[in-house]
């Protein structure tokens, strides 16, 4: 699953969660913050489908009474009702996309597609918890880096914000203990023991290490072999 299926109309789990993925291959993770949704899309929608039923019938009961002005009235109504009901609702399909890399942390803020991108340097990012400022507000955590501000997750309960902090305290620890340095194929192979096969090759070819033209001139020397070694970039 690439990072964008995230925003994708498929990825509507009902209650608020937390969705972590990590990829050593390509050397990211990703954090997925949602909130809490108690009604699934349909529901509201069946919801909203009955309730004009239900009105309108009454509506044009009353216009074949003769008072008339009953209907426009009620239209009116659902067409405010059915607005507000669709702006609540799509709020609850908010998502924000942590993705953590060892030079940099981006965060992707949208409905079905990322609306607003921040970009930050890892290495002056620091995240904190703001404790509430009153019993009926909640925590928040925000993202800084140098002057710059992003609160993470705002939709967030104080329960879902404490939640939070081990899954990024996780997520660091794994880019801190990524494997640095030349390390060449080693990786690999310890990935894919159960697909490698060995081939035996006589003396030390399999062992002898070429990477610079010391190394080669070395080589060449051993073999009693006077040719140039070869330019390296």
């Amino acid at each position: 699953m690439t990072w964008r299926s995230f925003f994708y109309p498929g990825h509507h789990p009902e209650q608020g969660m937390i969705t972590t993925e990590f990829d050593t291959d390509a050397r990211a993770g990703r954090i997925v913050l949602e909130p809490n949704r108690s009604w699934t899309w349909r529901a509201n929608t069946l919801f909203v489908a009955t309730l004009m039923v239900i009105s309108v019938t009454i509506a044009i009961a009353f216009t074949m009474q003769g008072y008339w002005v009953v209907l426009p009235f009620t239209v009116l109504e659902l067409g405010v009702l059915t607005g507000c009901l669709y702006y609540c609702v799509r709020r609850t399909h908010l998502k924000e996309v942590l993705t953590f890399r060892p030079e940099s942390v981006v965060v992707e803020r949208g409905v079905l597609r990322p609306e607003r991108r921040h970009e930050f340097q890892r290495y002056f990012a620091r995240f904190f918890v703001r404790p509430a400022r009153h019993p009926w507000y909640q925590k928040s955590i925000a993202l800084r880096c140098r002057d710059e501000e992003v609160e993470i997750g705002r939709f967030l309960t104080s329960e879902e914000v404490d939640a939070l902090v081990p899954v990024l305290r996780s997520m660091i620890h794994q880019l801190d203990t990524l494997p640095t340095g030349d390390t060449g194929a080693r990786d690999v192979l310890t990935r894919h023991a159960d697909r490698l096969h060995l081939v035996r090759l006589p003396g030390t070819h399999a062992t002898t290490d070429l990477d610079t033209p010391e190394d080669w001139a070395e080589w060449r020397t051993r073999r009693g072999d006077t040719r140039d070694a070869p330019e390296t970039s």
